[in-house]
């Protein structure tokens, strides 16, 4: 039996975002997040999975009611992700779009690891799919835009037929 060391690579799973401008430091300050409980976590996990398959156009069925939150719903989620440090956002005076977009970021990185909300912090809103087979679905779902318009022949290799003279009689 082989034993592991993983202590360090366990030891802080919190997330330290730096910056962050508000009322109270409008040169920014430093925040750190913990990381969920592991019921929290799988929650998480499970409605990020609901929500790619959902975008992708997969089934999701009776799934489909816990993607739509309601107030109070939302607040626990938010509650859920960004733990104790939102009521310091909030004292601090971070704007409520700070707020919604760290709790975004956050979201993904608790819920689909760390590169997933890298790609959602690159894309400017969207997470990327997760997986090939995911990324594939989602090309599938975008259609393709061309160069150039419909029935056009720009960059086109075949000849452009002429109509046949006249034949003088």
């Amino acid at each position: 039996m082989s034993r592991l060391d993983l202590a360090g690579y366990l030891d802080d799973d919190s997330v330290e975002i730096d910056g962050i401008i508000s009322t109270t430091y409008p040169d920014g300050k430093t925040y750190t997040f913990a990381s969920p409980d592991a019921k929290t976590g799988l929650s998480l996990a499970s409605l990020a999975d609901l929500a790619v398959r959902a975008r992708l156009g997969g089934d999701i069925g009776a799934q489909a009611a816990a993607l739509e939150l309601d107030d109070n719903q939302e607040r626990d989620l938010m509650r859920d992700v960004m733990g104790a440090t939102l009521d310091e956002l909030t004292a601090d005076g971070v704007s409520w779009v700070r707020i919604q977009r760290l709790n975004r970021y956050l979201f993904i990185h608790f819920a689909m690891g760390e590169d997933a909300a890298a790609g959602l912090k690159l894309s400017g809103g969207t997470p990327a799919p997760a997986n090939r087979a995911e990324r594939r679905g989602a090309k599938k779902l975008i259609p393709a835009k061309s160069a150039t318009p419909p029935g056009s022949r720009a960059g086109s290799t075949t000849g452009h037929r002429k109509a046949p003279k006249a034949s003088k009689a």
